[in-house]
């Protein structure tokens, strides 16, 4: 009997480990389907992919992510922050995903949030030049707000706030490179 326990729970073990490969395998097919659908503008066909690998495996911080980057990408900021925040339970010392984090709270104008974020991914990776554009550009958000709310609206112009603001964006969201938003 004593032999056979030891037995029996290296097949369980076994067993185990193989449907939980099984899973993450599965897992890993939907994402890449739903990055091919996500590629093609198939976007509800892309969405219901990433459900999908995230049924398979929940506990995935990489599903967890690229959904997230998805749904940011559809304006769904609220749902983007909530799986973004999942993703960092699940990989608390990624910084790609504060920084992501940063930008679906910057999308909501929450400046103070935003900034949290960054810094967390600056702390993690100090070296992350587009996460320092997020920071310098709520930074310039920031200044423009109190400006904004110093002037009468009749009197606000475009000015080199705004030109620098719009550049960092377009930096720190990768729509254009560093050496563009520095001319």
């Amino acid at each position: 009997m004593l032999k056979k326990i030891p037995l029996v729970l290296l097949i369980t073990v076994f067993a185990i480990s193989q449907v939980s490969f099984a899973t993450e395998e599965q897992s890993q097919i939907h994402l890449a389907q739903a990055g091919k659908l996500w590629s093609e503008s198939k976007l509800d066909l892309a969405e219901a992919e990433f459900k999908k690998a995230l049924e398979e495996n929940p506990e995935s911080a990489k599903a967890n992510a690229q959904y997230a980057g998805f749904l940011l990408t559809q304006n769904k900021n609220s749902d983007a922050i909530k799986v973004y925040q999942k993703a960092i339970t699940l990989d608390a010392t990624n910084p790609k995903l504060f920084a992501a984090l940063s930008i679906a709270y910057l999308h909501q104008s929450k400046y103070e949030m935003a900034t949290e974020m960054a810094n967390q991914a600056l702390a993690l990776d100090p070296d992350m030049k587009a996460v320092k554009k997020i920071n310098e550009y709520i930074s310039v958000k920031k200044e423009m707000i109190a400006e904004a709310s110093k002037t009468p609206k009749d009197q606000l112009k475009p000015n080199d706030a705004m030109h620098t603001a719009a550049s960092l964006h377009g930096a720190a969201t990768g729509h254009m490179n560093a050496e563009e938003a520095t001319k």
